[in-house]
């Protein structure tokens, strides 16, 4: 079916916004058009390859259909923009891990001339929706790994755009869904740096649970998911008082994280080792099963941490004045040394890695402060 007269002006209106950000980025002087009969050379297929078994693993900690490490790199064959961003991508990754002055230039000439191809995709709408958006995010990546500033932030805002204008739930492609949860790690990470809710609201999100794979997928997606929606109530308007129907509301959502977890299956939670990290801290090694159940236990405990702040604050229980604001503080303590654990473990993966940049940051201090506390 074609779409109304309603859904094509807005789908222009979100193409004309997003190529207008990129122009601000990628002045038109640099616009260049580029052939696909040489689209294959000996470089870009070993970027391609190691792109595939690098950091496409990590876009799928919680894709057990491997989804980007497949799809892009098929897509990649028939699209010049989704090689040039793929291969700017694996470059990027190689000139933080391999040899920096080798990979860099190699890097930043595929991220210009994948910009270039962006704008001129979006302009003359010449590109499926779905390589679009994959394109966007696999960009969106690439500033993550350089240095997250003004590019990542509108690239991240042309993600937001195109999913908007689009009912990923109930009509998206497998690819679509793909790129959707990978732009939501994203959109959460950068909220939780700003303190700010999410740039798209958990309520508009697709379904977590819907046609996952892997008990791991399903529930890690659950758990990102919920914690948006514990994000968006503690950082959106954090100074006014909570009524009793928000309260009440927050707390099912907390239990309803506590039921997920206490739901999953011992192995998924994690297998405490017997050799301790620091037996004195209370730190254990943990091991995981797959990449995604630790991934999914750093997502988890994160949440709790801030569900925890956030009744605090609700409560004005800063300090605490009750014996329930001291249980809410000595509650977080247990949450901040699982994620020390399981940062520290040796067997955690990168793609795990990557996703405990945000729970390390804000589980770091508290077990001193449960410490001083509890003393």
């Amino acid at each position: 079916m074609g779409q109304s007269p309603r859904a094509q002006s807005k789908y222009l209106k979100d193409h004309k916004e997003i190529t207008q950000h990129l122009t601000l980025m990628f002045p038109s002087q640099h616009m260049r058009s580029f052939s696909t009969d040489d689209i294959l050379t000996g470089e870009t297929a070993g970027l391609l390859r190691s792109y595939q078994e690098g950091i496409g693993v990590w876009m799928d900690i919680f894709d057990s259909s491997h989804t980007y490490q497949n799809e892009v790199v098929r897509h990649s064959l028939s699209s010049p923009l989704l090689m040039h961003a793929a291969c700017a991508l694996s470059a990027k990754q190689m000139s933080l891990t391999q040899n920096k002055f080798l990979w860099e230039p190699v890097s930043s000439r595929f991220y210009g001339k994948s910009l270039s191809l962006l704008i001129n995709d979006l302009t003359e709408q010449s590109t499926d929706r779905e390589l679009l958006l994959a394109a966007t995010i696999l960009l969106c990546s690439y500033e993550l790994l350089a240095q997250p500033g003004i590019d990542y932030q509108r690239h991240l805002y042309g993600a937001h755009t195109l999913i908007s204008s689009r009912n990923i739930d109930e009509e998206g492609t497998a690819f679509e869904k793909a790129s959707f949860w990978i732009y939501a790690r994203q959109d959460v990470a950068l909220a939780l740096v700003n303190e700010r809710p999410t740039l798209m609201p958990p309520a508009k999100w697709p379904t977590p649970t819907k046609n996952a794979g892997s008990l791991e997928d399903r529930v890690g997606n659950k758990i990102l998911w919920m914690l948006a929606m514990v994000m968006e109530a503690k950082f959106k308007s954090a100074n006014t008082n909570w009524t009793d129907t928000e309260l009440t509301n927050f707390e099912s959502l907390v239990s309803e994280i506590d039921s997920c977890w206490a739901g999953l299956p011992s192995h998924v939670r994690g297998v405490r080792m017997k050799d301790a990290l620091l037996e004195e801290e209370s730190l254990f090694r943990v091991w995981f099963c797959t990449p995604s159940a630790s991934a999914l236990c750093l997502y988890y405990h994160m949440a709790k941490i801030l569900a925890y702040e956030c009744l605090l604050e609700r409560l004005h229980e800063l300090p605490p004045r009750t014996e329930r604001g001291e249980e809410l503080l000595r509650s977080i303590g247990p949450h901040a040394r699982s994620i020390a654990s399981t940062s520290l473990s040796s067997d955690l993966t990168d793609g795990a890695l990557v996703v405990a940049v945000n729970p390390i940051f804000y589980g770091n201090p508290r077990p001193l402060l449960i410490s001083e506390q509890e003393s």
